[in-house]
């Protein structure tokens, strides 16, 4: 699935500003998912996972600029060509 989203992800530009990222985008959605997939609170995100105010952040810019919009269609567009086995785990 990771193959499947991360061309739908924003590209960073450094020289419009920002620093370096702590977290990684596929650590950003595993958390995401986790939240999606399980029904917790975001308070309740496992330790292992990023923290959850972080998740919730990027959740929301990505939401907000149309990126978890392009993630859900093609998602879906993937699912409806081929079936739930057309997507990798």
């Amino acid at each position: 699935m990771w193959e499947v989203i991360r061309p739908l992800l924003a590209v960073r530009n450094l020289r419009k500003g920002g620093g370096v990222r702590k977290y990684g985008d596929r650590l950003v959605l595993d958390s995401i998912f986790c939240v999606l997939r399980s029904g917790c609170q975001w308070r309740m995100l496992p330790r292992d996972l990023m923290p959850w105010d972080a998740a919730h952040r990027w959740f929301t810019k990505w939401r907000r600029d149309g990126s978890w919009d392009r993630i859900h269609d093609e998602l879906r567009r993937q699912l409806r060509i081929g079936g739930p086995d057309r997507l990798p785990p």
